[in-house]
């Protein structure tokens, strides 16, 4: 079963609740904007103002590369997780510009499995990539991002939010007992109260932690273990409100053993969330739908993910999939490998990794998947050898 990323309405950042002038936030990210070549400026305690800035200037590609270049040149690093989603971006933009010696600088600094994934299977940057070379090697790359968030950690044991990116790189790299066991000691330590705010920082992190040693735990086997797990975290608070994201994993995890009453029920107190929540949601509902025989219902839910996959057009896919679509899948994946924008989202969709063995009620999505992977239509715009398994 898939499980997703944060859900939840977004609230105020917890550095915005600590700065309560707003003003002084406006000021700052305009004198940035008006010397964003001043490395001095480039902060790395400030990843969050970043984040926000790039973001409000992204839409403008000057603006954005010149940020992103003073990043660059400024060394960098964001120390509660990894970076190399920065640079492939601005190795993208170097690459759109034909600057290949620039952006084949800029990919040196990317370390992550996924921005290498995202680079051996996107053509675009082929001119520059190597995929015999050891530095392109995804299962090297995880092992490398293990040992950066480490050092992290080290640097930061007390910070929740990275060690939850630790456990992330550990996941990515399979090792799944390392995960069980580091969480599992983070989560005694608090249920044993002997952390609070001024030991912890980021308590609210916990969740995730929790998260992820059920993810770990189902891919040892340990279903009804991750289930309990799922079940725990989603009674918690989630940035002290109701905990959509772990619920909507919880109804997830459901749907994949079948039980589309539980997952229902799983889900059926939600507060507010994102948009990339509702559709979420609307997957658990959908895949209830279909497990439970209501087509009415099932098709009801499929119109408002189609009308709403601006928003993640790889959870529409997944719809689809769980829907035995795969003829609209076709047409859907040729057309976002035309864009610029989601061409590497939907690349990466495509990838077949190494997983687990599927619950049962993520049987027909895995064989409608391989069933795309294959189609003549969806090869001729695919890059032969890429659906091979990867880490």
């Amino acid at each position: 079963s898939h499980f997703f990323r944060q859900c939840g309405a977004q609230q105020p950042s917890r550095l915005d609740e600590q700065n309560d002038d707003q003003q002084r936030e406006h000021i700052r990210i305009a004198k940035t904007r008006t010397h964003i070549e001043r490395a001095e400026l480039l902060d790395e305690s400030d990843a969050p103002h970043f984040y926000r800035l790039y973001r409000s200037i992204k839409k403008s590609p000057n603006d954005g590369l010149r940020l992103l270049q003073a990043m660059f040149d400024a060394k960098w690093d964001d120390p509660a997780n990894d970076s190399s989603w920065v640079w492939l971006e601005l190795a993208r933009m170097r690459m759109a510009r034909g600057e290949q010696d620039l952006a084949r600088a800029t990919i040196k600094r990317i370390t992550a499995p996924s921005e290498i994934v995202r680079m051996r299977t996107d053509k675009r940057f082929d001119p520059i990539v190597d995929r015999e070379a050891r530095a392109f090697d995804v299962n090297a790359a995880a092992l490398r991002a293990v040992d950066a968030m480490h050092r992290k950690v080290e640097a930061k044991p007390l910070d929740l939010d990275v060690q939850v990116q630790y456990t992330y790189a550990l996941l990515n790299a399979g090792r799944n007992d390392d995960v069980v066991a580091h969480a599992g000691r983070l989560l005694d330590t608090i249920a044993a109260g002997k952390s609070d705010e001024l030991l912890y920082r980021n308590t609210q992190a916990q969740v995730w932690l929790m998260n992820n040693r059920a993810i770990a735990m189902r891919r040892l086997g340990r279903v009804d273990d991750a289930l309990a797990e799922m079940q725990r975290a989603s009674a918690l608070t989630e940035d002290g409100q109701t905990n959509v994201s772990q619920a909507l994993n919880l109804g997830t995890l459901y749907c994949g053993l079948g039980r589309p009453d539980d997952a229902l029920a799983a889900i059926g107190t939600l507060g507010q969330m994102s948009p990339y929540g509702k559709l979420v949601e609307s997957q658990v509902r959908l895949r209830a739908a279909l497990q439970k025989g209501d087509r009415r219902k099932a098709n009801s839910v499929l119109n408002f993910i189609r009308r709403n996959s601006d928003e993640s057009p790889t959870l529409l896919l997944d719809a689809l999939m769980y829907a035995g679509l795969v003829a609209e899948a076709a047409e859907l994946v040729g057309n976002l490998l035309e864009s610029n924008d989601r061409r590497a989202d939907i690349l990466d969709w495509l990838q077949q990794y190494r997983t687990s063995d599927p619950l049962p009620g993520d049987r027909e999505y895995i064989r409608n998947i391989d069933i795309l992977r294959e189609r003549d239509d969806v090869r001729a715009v695919y890059p032969d050898g890429m659906h091979k398994p990867i880490a």
